[in-house]
C-alpha cells in the first residue's frame, strides 16, 4: 500500500512513501493510476485527468478506507445477528 503523511499539507511525496510504497496510488474517482509530476508537484490521473496534491489524495483515500471499514463492520454484524437468531431457534426446538 502506498503510504502518505496523514494530516500534513505537503505537496511532495515523502521519502518514506516513495521507498516503501510498492503499489502506485489510484484515483478515487475512476480507479486509474496516478502519476507524480515533480514540476507541478501533484498527482494526476492517467485515465480521467483529475489532479491531487499529496494531502488531498491522503484525505480522499482515508474517506474511502473508512467507508470500506464501515461496510465490513455492517456485514460482520449481520452475520453475528444471523448466527444468534439461528442458534436461538435451535434451542427452542430442544
Amino acid at each position: 500500500m502506498f503510504l502518505f503523511r496523514w494530516g500534513e499539507d505537503s505537496t511532495e511525496p515523502s521519502k518514506k512513501s516513495m521507498s516503501e510504497g510498492k503499489k502506485t496510488p489510484y484515483c478515487t474517482e475512476c480507479g486509474g493510476k496516478l502519476k507524480w509530476d515533480p514540476k507541478l508537484r501533484h498527482y494526476s490521473c492517467q485515465s480521467c485527468g483529475l489532479t491531487y496534491t499529496e494531502a488531498e489524495l491522503s484525505r480522499a483515500l482515508e474517506k474511502l478506507y473508512e467507508k470500506e471499514d464501515d461496510e465490513e463492520e455492517k456485514k460482520r454484524q449481520r452475520n453475528e445477528d444471523y448466527l444468534d437468531w439461528w442458534t436461538s431457534s435451535k434451542k427452542k426446538k430442544d
